[in-house]
């Protein structure tokens, strides 16, 4: 960011040197968790040097997309608006540096700033830094009052929006409102049985039932419960849906607003065979087994002879 920093903040050249600096950060972040998370799979020789091992020749790294999508995997902050954002700014960084086009003039008179600095305040929190660490006082003060700005106008555009759907069912008629609620009831259903992720909720505008689905962060320790393996995963709200007044909130930021921003859990069942990769086959003599089984049918059936 320090050649960011000398250029005029609405010169074309102020976001490009940030869109350099923004793939350094995405790929500290991920390297932050693991450096592993960084490694080029298809040659093993990258997983070894990521986990300390002298490879004897120069490493690979995944792609910055692949980066981007990854962040949005692990950071629990790192929603969909975010990675989109990120995404956008290295398709502009690849435009301006490998084909004629001057990509970044158009952003240098667009309102990219303040979704900009919103996208990397969420990374340097994984990093455990600040605006100032990454951007000098005199930006990371520019940058705090966009935040704001930018906070306050998406609490406007939400209230609003709620306020409007609570208008569109309060116009309804007491019957077709009782008709949507069950209608909306048969849709919650479905999509509770498709997914484990979704969550019944209240729509904050017309308060009949509704659905929250979310993005999976984190995992606690797996348990033992009456054989089988138990893992309890967090889950992040990402969208909401009213099937009702047809309010839709579609990311974690404009839910939070609305009050419906807050992780849930779900539990996972499975067997250990299959969480833990086990290969039956690899420790069981099956010719074997079944010659024991058919032992024991065989005694059975004289046992069971004998005592007609």
């Amino acid at each position: 960011m320090g050649m960011a920093a000398r250029e005029d903040a609405t010169s074309a050249h102020f976001p490009f040197w940030v869109s350099l600096s923004l793939e350094l950060l995405c790929r500290a972040a991920l390297a932050k968790i693991h450096p592993v998370l960084l490694a080029e799979p298809k040659d093993e020789d990258n997983l070894l040097y990521a986990c300390g091992q002298n490879i004897g020749k120069s490493p690979k790294s995944i792609a910055i997309t692949t980066v981007i999508t990854r962040c949005g995997k692990f950071l629990p902050d790192f929603d969909k608006a975010h990675e989109d954002r990120a995404k956008k700014m290295m398709e502009t960084r690849n435009a301006e540096l490998h084909s004629g086009e001057a990509a970044f003039h158009a952003l240098s008179t667009g309102n990219w700033q303040s979704e900009h600095f919103s996208l990397i305040k969420t990374l340097l929190g994984h990093l455990g830094r600040t605006m100032e660490d990454y951007l000098g006082d005199e930006i990371a003060t520019r940058a705090s009052q966009m935040l704001q700005e930018k906070t306050e106008e998406t609490k406007k555009s939400v209230n609003q929006k709620i306020g409007i759907h609570r208008g569109i069912a309060r116009k309804l008629e007491a019957s077709d409102l009782a008709d949507k609620r069950v209608q909306a009831e048969l849709r919650i259903r479905n999509a509770l049985e498709t997914s484990q992720l979704v969550k019944e909720c209240f729509c904050p505008a017309c308060e009949s039932k509704a659905i929250i689905d979310g993005q999976i962060t984190d995992s606690g320790a797996p348990r033992l419960s009456e054989g089988e393996i138990i893992v309890e995963r967090r889950v992040l709200p990402s969208r909401f849906r009213c099937f009702v007044c047809d309010l839709r909130l579609p990311n974690f930021t404009e839910m939070n607003i609305a009050n419906l921003g807050a992780m849930y859990t779900i539990t996972e069942t499975k067997d250990p065979i299959d969480f833990f990769g086990i290969v039956p086959e690899e420790y069981i003599d099956f010719d074997e087994l079944r010659k024991e089984i058919e032992d024991d049918w065989r005694a059975e059936a004289a046992t069971e002879y004998m005592d007609e």
